[in-house]
């Protein structure tokens, strides 16, 4: 998962994972920092299919699951 700014510039990319050791799992929640408002959000699912969501500036949360195709 990673903001997208204008002129296609790109925030850091952040993971979630699953199963990291014995009863263990990552929050589904990101917090990300922007130091510009963002356009969009892109999302790189385990597929290899990528999901781009355009932001409308305001929105402070996103939900989403995994495509089912």
């Amino acid at each position: 998962v990673r903001l997208v700014y204008s002129e296609k510039r790109f925030g850091p990319r952040q993971e979630i994972g699953l199963g990291a050791g014995f009863w263990s799992q990552d929050s589904g929640t990101l917090i990300l920092g922007y130091d510009d408002i963002p356009e969009a959000i892109e999302i790189l699912w385990p597929t290899g299919a990528t999901e781009t969501i355009p932001l409308n500036g305001i929105q402070k949360e996103i939900y989403r699951q995994i495509p089912t195709d």
